[in-house]
């Protein structure tokens, strides 16, 4: 068991794994390894998705905004990428490019408040100006303060 009261071991992204499924004893699934990542499905969590309140429901509808950033932004179609040392360990960054359009991310993995030097945004070229993927808003360069476990997307728009 672990500290949540279960056997499912955590999963990046939220995405819980039983390790005790037994997919390999029923012979339809038995030789497809595909069943290996997919947890039994529990329906009732699954309504709860539309719940922003609940856990579940946050995580719904934080992969749906991703999911739309990637459609309205071909920047973050492909499948080249740079990654940025910031410096930090805390805080995972990359750059994407396509066509005129150049795109730096930034994750905190901390439970704690981080800072991006504005630097470190003209070092990767995106410029002076940038817009806000997520909130729409154009930003100055500037140190960027990101939240526990927060991500901003940032760009240069031609």
């Amino acid at each position: 068991m672990n500290e949540y009261g279960s056997r499912r071991q955590p999963f990046l992204f939220g995405i819980d794994f039983d390790v005790e499924q037994g997919f390999f004893l029923d012979p339809a699934k038995a030789g497809d390894s595909r069943w290996v990542h997919r947890p039994s499905a529990d329906w009732e969590r699954y309504e709860k998705r539309h719940d922003l309140t609940t856990l579940e429901g946050r995580i719904y509808h934080g992969f749906c905004r991703l999911i739309e950033l990637r459609k309205k932004y071909p920047v973050f179609s492909g499948t080249e990428i740079q990654v940025i040392d910031t410096g930090n360990p805390r805080v995972f960054a990359y750059v994407r490019s396509y066509e005129n359009m150049r795109a730096v991310v930034f994750a905190n993995f901390s439970e704690r408040e981080q800072t991006i030097p504005d630097n470190l945004l003209r070092l990767y070229g995106i410029g002076y100006k940038f817009t806000d993927l997520l909130g729409g808003a154009e930003i100055n360069t500037q140190n960027i303060t990101l939240l526990p476990y927060d991500f901003r997307a940032l760009a240069t728009l031609a």
